[in-house]
This record gives C-alpha cells, structure tokens and sequence, in this order.
C-alpha cells in the first residue's frame, strides 16, 4: 500500500508521511517517515528520497547547534578584531590630535600615550619633541626681552647723551 501512495504522490510536490519499521526494529511500524518521490518518464523509474522524523529532528539539532557555535566564535573574533583595532587607532587618534594643539600653538599639549610598543615610541618623541621646542621658544623669549631691555637703555642713554650735546 505504501508503494501505491508513493506513486500517487510523485510530481506533486507534496511529501508523504507514513510509519515504517526500521532496521534496527524490524516490524514495529512506529517510526515517522517522510519521503518525496519523482518520477522518470523516459525510464518509467520512481525515484524516491525518504527520511525519518527524528533522524531529521536530531539533524536539525545537531546543524542548530553547530550554527550557534560558530556565531558565538564569529561574535568572539570579531570582539577580538574589534579590540585589536581600537588598540591600534584610538593611540593614532590621540597623536593626530596632539599633533593639531601643537600646530594650534598650543605646546602644553601632550599625548599622554604611555606604552612600551613603537607607538609608545613615537607619543614619547612627540612629547619630547614639544617640550623641547616650548623650552627652545621660552629661551628665545627670555632673550629677546633681555636683548629689547638692553637696546631700550642703549636707546635711553643715547638720547640722554644727545640732549647733553644739544644743551653745550
């Protein structure tokens, strides 16, 4: 009787659910199946593809799960990716930024980067490197006003003795 409804059911697109036994329980037609059946005309053959329920049920399982752990790795990596990236972008974002104050004429500004990496090297040198330049303008600084405040009273004295000389 199966093989007349599964001829029946050929082409139609429709699935056909019948118990079987199995061959680990032979005669005990307790077990859910599902088949789907094509017919080949040239040939006059019926193909047809059957499954058990719960063997599909335990596939679908297993593939759920397999699923959810390669999400779960995929979610992790790219947390780890993520990291990563932020690790190397967020120190340049701050070097790029202080590299603006300092262009800005602000040469208090520092990185404040503090690593032990090449880009703990460059923040350092950076940092440096402004320190330095502030301390080479203050200097500058300091000397110029020095230097006006001598040629003010070179100045000074100059016009004190030209007004001796007017007076004689």
């Amino acid at each position: 009787p199966i093989n007349q409804e599964l001829m029946k059911g050929a082409d139609t697109g429709k699935e056909l659910n019948y118990r079987w036994d199995k061959p680990d329980d032979p005669g005990n037609y307790a077990y859910d199946k599902l088949s789907l059946v094509r017919y080949i005309k040239g040939f006059d053959w019926y193909i047809c593809s059957s499954v058990y329920l719960d063997e599909l049920q335990s596939s679908s399982e297993l593939l759920s799960s397999r699923i959810m752990v390669l999400a779960g790795l995929t979610m992790l990596a790219t947390l780890l990716i993520s990291s990563l990236v932020n690790r190397i972008t967020r120190p340049l974002e701050q070097l790029a930024s202080t590299a603006l104050k300092v262009q800005g004429g602000d040469l208090s500004a520092r990185t404040g980067i503090q690593r032990d990496d090449e880009i703990g090297i460059l923040a350092s040198s950076i940092d440096a490197m402004v320190q330095r330049l502030r301390n080479n303008i203050e200097t500058l600084d300091a000397q110029v006003k020095q230097r006006t405040e001598e040629l003010l009273a070179t100045n000074a004295r100059a016009q004190r003795t030209d007004q001796r000389k007017d007076r004689a």
